[in-house]
């Protein structure tokens, strides 16, 4: 059932605000890049929780890093709560007088960004799909730089797939219930996988990956493949 809730008049580019679809067009390519682009935005990574950054300034030993971060994250991790405060009252039909269509899209942005749809919790800054090019870049760099030892090649085969083993986990479909064995067979298939083929063969690490990525997976996605199919979100 969708929700109807009047909205004051903002800009005629700004379509009208639904709760339960995409801002963009998903039957157009331009819609649909779009709509990627918005997932992908690393701007939503500066709306966190309170806990992982005053975490982080405790472990770097600076007092005055606690500070500075119990200011300036009491205001982002507000703007999270505003945001869900601001769908919550959409959905319920109490929106405050002069809420526009884009503030609406805002708040579902920030939320579709660091909440899962599942499971309601906070995605871990690192894993969420707007932190994918940030963290993952760097991990990829490593790949593909030259290595003096087998060693150094087999640590970047493992971080990469580590992360993009954690980036899946964390962004999974948990509408269907999947054993945590599922996931870790997934994982250590690949990283053996990149790990026989980096010593026997001496590839790179990208055809290690690759292999890697070939076997976590079918592994990965099994038991949903065995129950029927897929539910996205």
């Amino acid at each position: 059932m969708t929700t109807s809730v009047t909205t004051t008049a903002s800009d005629p580019a700004v379509p009208p605000f639904r709760l339960d679809r995409p801002r963009y067009d998903q039957a157009t390519f331009t819609g649909r890049l779009r709509h990627f682009v918005n997932v992908l935005d690393p701007r939503t990574l500066f709306t966190t929780s309170l806990q992982v950054s005053l975490s982080l300034s405790l472990l770097l030993g600076s007092l005055s890093l606690f500070v500075m971060a119990t200011h300036c994250h009491c205001y982002v991790a507000s703007q999270l709560r505003d945001a869900l405060d601001l769908l919550d009252n959409y959905k319920r039909g109490t929106l405050p007088a002069g809420v526009t269509d884009q503030q609406l899209w805002a708040a579902k942005k920030t939320r579709d960004a660091i909440i899962h749809p599942d499971t309601g919790e906070e995605i871990f800054l690192p894993f969420r799909m707007a932190g994918y090019v940030p963290f993952g870049v760097p991990v990829a760099m490593g790949m593909v730089l030259p290595h003096k030892t087998l060693a150094a090649t087999i640590f970047w085969l493992w971080l990469n797939q580590t992360h993009n083993a954690l980036v899946n986990y964390s962004n999974r479909n948990a509408s269907v219930p999947t054993p945590p064995s599922t996931y870790v067979a997934g994982y250590l298939g690949a990283v053996t996988t990149g790990m026989v083929w980096t010593s026997l063969f001496l590839t790179s690490p990208g055809v290690s990956s690759s292999s890697s990525f070939s076997l976590r997976l079918p592994l990965g996605i099994r038991s949903r493949l065995w129950q029927g199919g897929f539910e996205s979100w």
